[in-house]
């Protein structure tokens, strides 16, 4: 009892520790974010006239696509790894006669593979774009005095492109849960098959 309240406290101190983290990588937006006129409409936008931007953007772009990213595809080859090896070594010590078919052994691990595969492909699908206007705005920023004909194209390209990355990172939000519904969706049916067959 006495240990699960410090495993549920401990629980408590690492999720306030998280958000307080989020909250901290997100203060630089503050500073950076600015209201534009455009067409009568007023619009949050970035603001990219200082040197500070620049580091803001380089700070995002590590903190919001190249370490979540290698963190992911860290994680997916430690998994793969380790159940491949888990896979291996319940094949070796199983009798031949408690041995089930090849496909009812590796359909849980296949669709699990499938939901993470997915996952990792469809963060980096959706939040690459987003992370190529943050270079451009970064080479936007410093070639504005030494190269204006190359600012100029350059900002052209993130007004143009720049609103759809955005919307493609958002959508990625929205396809995750998909992903699980679909992936548990499967599984269930495999554990159905398993138990039935059992």
């Amino acid at each position: 009892m006495i240990l699960q309240r410090l495993e549920r406290r401990h629980r408590c101190l690492q999720l306030t520790g998280i958000w307080i983290l989020a909250f901290v990588f997100a203060l630089p937006v503050i500073f950076t974010q600015g209201l534009k006129d455009k067409n009568g409409l007023l619009r949050c936008q970035r603001t990219m006239k200082s040197q500070s931007g620049v580091t803001v953007l380089l700070f995002e772009i590590l903190l919001g696509f190249v370490i979540p990213f290698c963190i992911m595809l860290t994680c997916y080859l430690w998994l793969d790894k380790g159940l491949r090896q888990k896979a291996k070594s319940s094949s070796l010590t199983r009798a031949p006669q408690d041995q089930e078919p090849r496909n009812q052994g590796t359909n849980i691990w296949t669709y699990k593979k499938r939901l993470v595969i997915s996952i990792v492909v469809a963060f980096f699908l959706f939040w690459t774009p987003v992370h190529i206007i943050n270079v451009i705005d970064i080479v936007t920023t410093l070639t504005k005095t030494s190269h204006p004909d190359v600012h100029s194209q350059l900002k052209t390209f993130r007004q143009v492109y720049g609103d759809a990355s955005k919307t493609l990172a958002l959508l990625n939000c929205c396809l995750n849960p998909f992903l699980y519904a679909i992936s548990s969706q499967n599984l269930m049916k495999c554990f159905r098959m398993r138990s039935f067959k059992n």
